[in-house]
């Protein structure tokens, strides 16, 4: 089987499983922002991709792919999104040459505009500084210091 042959199906699988989710939940695609989607999505996933790929090959592995795909194209036109829409808007520039809204690795909002209306979808209140989301810290700072471990 040629090589391109070969990367469809695997590929196929990553997008239908990555896709973010309208609707939120328990392996519900990009961000991997609880530990069942880390390590289910994120780590098992590949390395079944990658060990097992005829599993996925089958008539059954194809169709269960496929209704995925379709579920997840459906629901991004047709559901809202799930959530609340959350703007961090910084006093000063949280990055280097940050300007606008601080901006965040939350695929489900519009994180490639320069000022995004939301930075990030908020799914359940935020107790401690430990709970925040992690990928508003995981950019330079714009005085070059890390993020407070304390």
């Amino acid at each position: 089987m040629r090589l391109a042959a070969r990367l469809v199906v695997p590929v196929l699988v990553l997008v239908a499983a990555w896709w973010p989710s309208r609707i939120a939940g328990v392996l519900d695609g990009a961000p991997f922002d609880n530990a069942p989607d880390a390590v289910v999505l994120g780590l098992l996933l590949p390395l079944l991709l990658w060990l097992a790929p005829a599993a996925f090959r089958s008539r059954r592995g194809q169709v269960v792919v496929l209704i995925l795909l379709a579920w997840k194209a459906f629901s991004s036109i047709a559901l809202a999104q799930d959530g609340w829409c959350a703007r961090v808007e910084p006093s000063r520039p949280y990055v280097q040459d940050g300007t606008g809204a601080a901006k965040a690795w939350d695929v489900r909002t519009d994180w490639l505009s320069p000022d995004p209306r939301c930075t990030a979808i908020a799914l359940r209140p935020y107790l401690t500084d430990g709970e925040f989301p992690v990928w508003f810290f995981n950019l330079p700072s714009a005085s070059g210091d890390g993020p407070d471990r304390g």
